[in-house]
Formats: structure tokens, sequence, C-alpha cells
């Protein structure tokens, strides 16, 4: 259900309903809702959209290190969502969160949810002898990574991007004060820009270290040990920042040849060299090569596998011209495999060797595959031994729990809340640890009514036999890319507690549908929001 770097549309909505309403038992399905009339962006909001929900959980694991990938789930339920990013970093002495890692995630409005797999790997630029850690950039022009910082020489100083290759090579500096990009001059100075993350959501800009500009060079570097803080933070059209920050511990001692490719959606876990490219599925197969692409790794998961000597007979009877050398039976994480080495002439000719390896774990089956140049036998043995012995299995299950909506059926609802239909076609949620706290959404045919007329109907219904019953002047809102009519109201309860509601109403060109919200006084602004989050989604 997650994905890596992305979000799944998870989650959803929909409602609870009115006290005064006879449940009956039905299964909760998603209204159809008024279509977008309206741009959002050029409304003017009778209050500002409050900030995002955001929660975030690491799989279980006391460290995180290039050769163990930390594993974090996420999800965020908003209204409006601009932007949203994974970020970590480390807090320095004066308190400052400095932000050395960062990551766009995609956002629609509603629930998001997704995974983020981060092996402490941050970009770093160097001269040689000093460096920092960076947060880079692309150049929409030329796909060419920068680093934004000034550019400083004898007589002048000026903001300025450093571009860079590919290989991190630098390609030039291009200063704030010229449209041109040229290597720079021996013994000008580039000054880092160090990204701050401060608690109320913002990010700024400061200088950081110095470097011999004409000297500039652009790699991966893992970590050193310690304390990070990494999380998710994401923002709205009305500025509002919703972030969730944990912290972690890091433990690199450097000088690693070693990665890890940590596999969101089976769990397993294995190392390869460090400097192979990263692990990617291609039409469903994982795959990853050495830098001169001679060695190659493929791995296909397998689910409702029969056994792994099936699995092997049926690649073997795939293959031609194959000649099995050795087999073996080696364990896999605790558990029994088969293991084929072969050999083979490729098209142009040149000998060619292999392992394939297949086993079952967690009732899905692998075919593992290590290929390369049969001159590199004893090597490609080797590192064959080492991909499988490294191979583990990780709880990432584990994380659930944390979430705040949850899929049921076609609709996603909040945590917590029981879902029900009644009668009148409300549907209805409920808070099962308190009923005062609920909301219910339902849409009928036309019936003429203006929406005025329609909030008055459901005004007086919500008024009715209330203590103390008081409501403020209507307003236009946005939501869901068209235009609603809220209106607020409050009363005495039976209990004595103050009690807050809101209804929302609109006429579309084919329904009406209206939104009914009810909470304790302290509990409703938030109650408010999940409810409009979980409509967004359901929609």
């Amino acid at each position: 259900m997650r994905s890596v770097n992305h979000i799944l549309a998870l989650l959803g909505v929909v409602v609870l309903l009115l006290s005064a309403c006879t449940t009956v038992s039905q299964e909760a399905t998603p209204l159809p809702l008024p279509t977008a009339t309206v741009d959002v962006r050029t409304l003017v909001y009778p209050d500002p959209v409050p900030a995002p929900l955001v929660t975030v959980t690491k799989a279980p694991l006391d460290i995180v290190a290039v050769d163990n990938p930390g594993y974090f789930a996420y999800e965020i339920g908003g209204r409006y969502l601009e932007n949203a990013a994974f970020i970590a970093g480390v807090t320095v002495a004066d308190g400052q969160r400095v932000v050395l890692y960062e990551a766009s995630l995609p956002v629609d409005d509603g629930v998001n949810d997704g995974v983020v797999i981060w092996d402490t790997q941050v970009s770093y630029v160097t001269d040689g002898t000093a460096g920092a850690f960076v947060v880079p950039g692309t150049d929409d022009a030329s796909d060419r990574v920068t680093v934004r910082g000034w550019l400083q020489s004898a007589d002048s100083e000026s903001a300025a991007t450093a571009l860079f290759d590919s290989d991190g090579t630098l390609i030039g500096i291009q200063s704030a004060e010229s449209a041109t990009t040229a290597m720079p001059q021996a013994g000008s100075v580039f000054i880092v820009e160090q990204m701050v993350f401060s608690d109320d959501g913002t990010f700024a800009t400061q200088p950081g270290v110095r470097l011999l500009a004409n000297r500039l060079l652009l790699s991966r570097e893992a970590l050193p040990g310690g304390t990070v803080f990494a999380g998710v933070v994401a923002g709205n059209l009305s500025g509002a920042v919703g972030q969730a920050l944990i912290d972690i511990a890091v433990a690199n001692d450097g000088g690693r040849s070693q990665a890890a490719y940590l596999d969101p959606q089976f769990g397993f876990q294995f190392r390869y060299p460090a400097d192979w490219s990263d692990p990617v599925y291609v039409d469903g197969v994982l795959t990853a090569h050495s830098v001169d692409k001679a060695v190659r790794l493929t791995i296909r998961p397998m689910p409702d596998a029969e056994s792994a000597q099936q699995l092997t007979d049926d690649v073997l009877a795939e293959w031609n011209g194959i000649s099995v050398l050795h087999e073996d039976q080696p364990d896999v994480a605790g558990v029994p495999g088969v293991r084929t080495f072969y050999g083979y002439f490729d098209a142009a000719n040149v000998q060619r060797t292999g392992a394939l390896l297949t086993f079952l774990q967690e009732d899905i089956g692998f075919i593992f595959d290590l290929d390369g140049p049969a001159a590199d036998e004893a090597a490609i043995i080797g590192l064959a031994d080492e991909l499988a012995g490294s191979w583990v299995q990780r709880p990432l299950d584990e994380t659930v729990g944390n979430a705040m909506w949850k899929q049921q059926g076609d609709l996603v609802v909040p945590v917590g809340f029981t879902t029900s239909v009644a009668d009148r076609s409300w549907q209805r949620y409920t808070d099962a640890a308190d009923e005062r706290r609920f909301f219910g959404v339902r849409s009928d045919p036309l019936t003429g009514r203006t929406e005025p007329g329609l909030l008055t109907y459901w005004r007086n219904i919500a008024g009715s036999n209330q203590r103390d019953f008081v409501t403020d002047a209507p307003q236009q809102v946005a939501l869901d890319d068209t235009l609603w009519t809220r209106q607020a109201f409050a009363y005495q309860g039976v209990d004595g507690m103050s009690m807050k509601g809101a209804l929302w109403v609109q006429v579309g060109d084919s329904a009406e549908t209206v939104l009914w919200i009810e909470a304790p006084a302290a509990a409703f602004t938030t109650l408010e929001e999940i409810a409009l989050i979980t409509l967004t989604n359901n929609r």
C-alpha cells in the first residue's frame, strides 16, 4: 500500500450523523459531491486554512546508517496543500536546525501517505581541503545540479549558483549580477548557503563554509555518527505549515564500501557495493549494476510461489544455452535456498558466469540472479555470498498504528471514528471515545431551495430543543474548489458542556449537499478540520 517517496492516496472521508437520526446497518460509501466551479487560488479566505496535520513514524531500528537505511512512514492531511518535503539535518550548538537533506513529496488535497527510505547520505561540496554538507537543487534549463551561495572576489561579492555535472565536476558559477556562467578566477571564494529550519515552520538561509571557488567538487557522503532530526514538513496556500520531526541515531564510521537497499513493499534488505547504481524496479524486477555495467543484479519477487526448487526449475527451463556448473543449498536469513552457479556465452560470444538463487520468505518467492564476465568468476562468487549473507527481513509492519486516518472499504475514515449510514441519507462519523464529537454529510436531489434557504432549514433543526442556541453570521468559504456557505453555532449541552458546531451547505448543478459538525467547544476546531480533510479526500 505504500511506496518509496510517493504518497499513496490513502484515506478518505465521510461522515457521522446527527444524534437525531436513527442508525441503520448499511456500509458507508462515498457521496457524489459538487463538481469544481471556481479557482480557489483567486478566493480570499475568511480565515486562514489551518496547518496540515502531519505524522511520521520510523520503523523499529536503534540506528540508521549507509548500510542500514532508515524507513519513515508519513501521513499528511490538509486542504489547499501547496508543498511537502522530507527533511533531515543536525541541531547545532545555538539550537538552530540546519537542514542537510531535503526530498520533495507529492501531495494532493485530502489525506496522503507514503514512505521515505533514507540511507544518511547527503550531498557534500568541497575544495579538497574544507567542505560542507549542502542541499542541492536542479537547474531547470540543463538539469544540472546546483549549489547556492555567494561568490566573493577581491573587489566584489554577490549571490551566486555553482553548477555541477552529473559526476560532481564544476561546470561554472553563475553570479546573480550576470546571466552567464563562467569558471571562477583563482583566489575567489564561494560561501556555501546554509539552510535553517525554524520552529514556526519557516526556512531561512545564512552564510556557511568558505571554499576556494575554482576547486569545487560535489559528491555524496555519509553523515558522521551522531543524532540527527528527520521528518516531514507540509505547507498550504494560506501559508500555514505542519511538521513532524523525530530524532534518530546515525552510526556511520566513514570509509564504508557497501550501501544497502531496503524494499518498502516487501521489507527485505541487502547490502551491495557502494559504487554500484542504486537498485530500481524495472517492469517489476529490481535491478542494479556495477560502475562499468559488466556485472548486473536482478531480484524478482514472486508472490504465491510454491517452492524454491520450483522457482529454479522454472527459470532454468526459460533459459537457453546455460551450463550448470554447481549447485548448493545455502540459508538466506534463516530459510533454505537453492543456488545454481552457471555459465554461458553471450551474443558477442563472450563467456559469462552467474549465480541464480531462489528462496521463499513470508510466502513470497525471490529469484535472485547475479551475472558477470567469466574472467571475474571468483569475485562474482564472493559477491553472491555477500549479497545473500546480508539479506534480512525488516519488520516494517510495526510502523502501523500512528496514522490519523484509515482505509475502510472505499472510504478513508479518521482513526477512532465509527461509520454508519442513517435514515434521511446521512453518512455518520462518530468518535468512539466521545459521541459528542461527530460529523455527518448528505447529498440530496435539488429542491429549488437557495443556499440561504437550505441553511435556514438545517439551522432550525440543529437548534431545536437546544439551550442557549446562538449562531454567527453566515459566510462564504472555498472548499473542494467550490463556494460553500458556512454558519457556526453554539449551545449548552444537557451535561452543561459548552458545545460548538457548524453547518456547511452547497447547492450545485444537480444536488444539495450538507455537512454538519459538532463537538465540545475545546475540540471543535480540530474536528472541523478533520471533517473537511475527510470530505475532501472522499470526494
